[in-house]
């Protein structure tokens, strides 16, 4: 299929070892396929089940756990980060809503560092301490600025409102929660067959760093197939009320 080509073309123009497609269209997987390696050594082949790391599209699967939470009466988006994470220094005055929009003020990696690369972070609250004290970037709710940082702020926030780690939390509510079983934060000390392996730019295969510091930021892995049916789940409105969706829709001022 015309599908096939593009994909396999993607694959040798980018050199990438391998990856999966899957298309969903008004509510049915039409396509689901992988090509190429999820571990080349191991002549393990891609498939639409191979578990991935989702990099920053943890971000927008963040900003849903926040407004399911509201949904349930759980937390108030508009409230004050420090409302429920009372740890952080006085001049954190973003909101939650504004931590899931990019517009908390708060650094990014270029102003606040990658966090750490190799320490196993329990909670966000403790992995938010590693830059609470760096001073905001601009008044919250001022200004756009995209922050991995940001949102695990937002972790501690939901932590600090529900009294789970956003681990935990990720999966009772959009994980197992939903079927969607891959859809974690990645923990590579839990072993699994289907987990693809790490390559560089260059495809030699990279020593994984540890990203539990990001979890709703940049640390959430799944399957192809379980992050298509979050997306037609969520598009079909099974996981928000029509108005947090409206939300979700409607881009933030300014």
């Amino acid at each position: 299929s015309i599908i096939d080509a593009t994909a396999i073309d993607h694959l040798a123009e980018h050199d990438i070892p391998g990856m999966s497609v899957a298309i969903v269209q008004q509510g049915q997987i039409k396509y689901m396929r992988g090509f190429g390696h999820q571990d080349v050594a191991g002549d393990q082949w891609y498939s639409a089940q191979t578990i991935n790391r989702l990099a920053s599209v943890s971000k927008a699967i963040g900003g849903v756990l926040l407004l399911k939470l509201a949904d349930q009466d759980k937390i108030d988006p508009a409230a004050l980060t420090r409302d429920y994470a009372a740890e952080l220094p006085d001049h954190h005055q973003h909101t939650l809503e504004q931590l899931a929009s990019n517009r908390g003020g708060v650094g990014h990696y270029s102003q606040l560092g990658i966090g750490t690369v190799y320490t196993q972070f329990d909670t966000a609250l403790e992995a938010s301490a590693l830059f609470w004290d760096n001073e905001l970037l601009s008044t919250p709710g001022t200004s756009y600025s995209y922050s991995t940082h940001g949102y695990t702020l937002l972790g501690a926030g939901i932590e600090g409102a529900t009294d789970q780690a956003i681990d935990d939390l990720l999966y009772n509510e959009l994980g197992s929660g939903l079927g969607l079983t891959t859809l974690k934060a990645e923990d590579r000390s839990v072993a699994n067959e289907f987990r693809t392996t790490l390559y560089n730019t260059s495809n030699f295969e990279a020593i994984p760093d540890n990203i539990s510091w990001k979890i709703l930021g940049g640390g959430i892995e799944a399957s192809t197939y379980d992050l298509i049916r979050f997306s037609e789940m969520l598009m079909d409105g099974q996981i928000l009320s029509s108005e947090s969706l409206e939300t979700l829709w409607t881009v933030p001022d300014p």
